[in-house]
């Protein structure tokens, strides 16, 4: 019961970051500041808003409680000032990002007003080295993040007054080797995954992940490659008793086709199976794979359909199973200055299976538009957007913390160099 209740906090709390699947880039890149052999890319976000449901609280009370918990509804504001830093030098290249996110909530509910904040720090840092011509490159990248989220007070079951703290590590390297004729690469990569709490209650949850793939892939055309790869993981929590119905071995088996079909069509499609052993002794094996199709209509515009079937590590069952459906779309206008359009629609069908079976539904949707200033005021960019999330679940007895609409309406400022 109190993994359950721990868990039920842990949505709570992540749900203050934003909605979950990535849009495309813009098709300009700022040029920066260069002070050989550095170039420096300084930009600054500022969001204004309204959030109809901050917390993602359903409408229905939880099971052994009269009223449902208070949704709470509110303004917010998010400073994202970005610091990245790039160098070339010989063969070398190294790329620097860090990025703070502040999150302003104004509680007004129940005649009272109340400031709250949500800060994150976020950090991305790539070396990578290439030999001259054909042979090996050598590359190694760090992902972190650190959030510190505040007590939710309603939430029935203690906490112990602490403050939330997450810090989420993520570090990758591999070796590539790429024939003389350019058309065999060869790819061995290791990656390591570390998910730790400070808090005294959720540190049985803190897990570590290791990864080691090895990829051979043959461009018979230029833009297109047929691919085998062999995928190890190892999953492990701190906690013996929490992590002994959880803790596994997987070995994943997936060829891919990645190409151009067309001149303005392109392919991503892979299909494989993924088998997994309990360390307790129970086993599962799962087909994956991906289908994405991504057409360019013009230069700057993008439609891309993908759907993704995965196996995922879970806190609270064994695994689950994620289905993803995803429609996003991004029109820029041709000129230098000019509107942009972006529109994404997601289906998420998560089902998990093990320890508590059920299957969540998340729906979403976005559409943003935005104008690129001109002339002097080139590094400007003004918008406004929509975002909606809807979650519906069955098989679960506290099926009603699940289920919430969400809708956030926002205006933001960009400004980048």
């Amino acid at each position: 019961m109190l993994q359950r209740q721990i868990f039920k906090f842990i949505l709570a709390a992540w749900v203050i970051s934003a909605f979950g699947f990535p849009f495309p880039g813009n098709a300009e890149e700022p040029s920066g500041i260069t002070l050989r052999p550095l170039t420096i890319h300084p930009l600054l976000k500022i969001k204004y808003g309204f959030d109809s449901n901050v917390f993602r609280r359903g409408s229905q009370a939880l099971p052994g409680y009269a009223e449902p918990l208070t949704r709470v509804s509110s303004t917010f504001i998010d400073l994202i000032p970005e610091l990245g830093l790039e160098s070339k030098l010989w063969n070398w290249s190294l790329i620097f990002n860090l990025r703070v996110h502040l999150t302003y909530f104004q509680d007004q509910e129940a005649g009272r007003q109340s400031t709250t904040s949500y800060p994150e720090f976020l950090g991305n840092h790539l070396i990578k080295w290439k030999s001259p011509g054909q042979g090996f490159n050598f590359e190694l990248e760090e992902k972190w993040r650190l959030t510190s989220d505040p007590i939710i007070q309603d939430i029935p079951y203690p906490l112990g007054g602490e403050r939330v703290k997450r810090f989420y590590n993520q570090l990758a390297g591999g070796l590539d080797y790429t024939s003389r004729s350019g058309f065999f690469i060869g790819k061995l990569r290791y990656g390591w995954e570390r998910n730790q709490y400070n808090n005294s209650l959720l540190k049985q949850m803190n897990y570590g992940v290791q990864n080691l793939t090895l990829r051979g892939e043959d461009r018979f055309l230029p833009k297109t490659a047929v691919s085998l790869s062999v995928r190890y993981r190892n999953a492990n929590w701190d906690s013996p008793d929490f992590g002994r119905e959880r803790n596994y071995d997987s070995l994943n088996l997936s060829g891919w086709f990645n190409g151009q079909v067309t001149e303005k069509l392109g392919a991503i499609v892979s299909l494989g199976f993924e088998g997994i052993r309990f360390r307790e002794g129970n086993y599962s094996g799962e087909p994956v794979g991906t289908f994405e199709l991504i057409y360019k209509p013009l230069v700057t515009s993008n439609i891309n359909l993908r759907y993704q079937r995965s196996v995922n590590p879970s806190i609270t069952s064994r695994n689950y199973i994620t289905n993803i459906f995803e429609f996003l779309t991004e029109f820029r206008d041709l000129r230098p200055r000019g509107l942009e359009l972006n529109l994404g629609l997601e289906f998420d069908l998560d089902q998990y299976a093990g320890l508590e079976d059920r299957d969540v539904k998340i729906y979403h949707g976005r559409v943003g538009v935005f104008y690129q200033l001109g002339g002097a005021l080139d590094w400007l960019k003004l918008g406004t957007e929509y975002a909606g999330e809807f979650s519906r679940c069955n098989g679960l007895d506290y099926q009603p913390y699940y289920e919430y609409n969400d809708h956030q309406i926002s205006f933001l400022v960009n400004a980048s160099y």
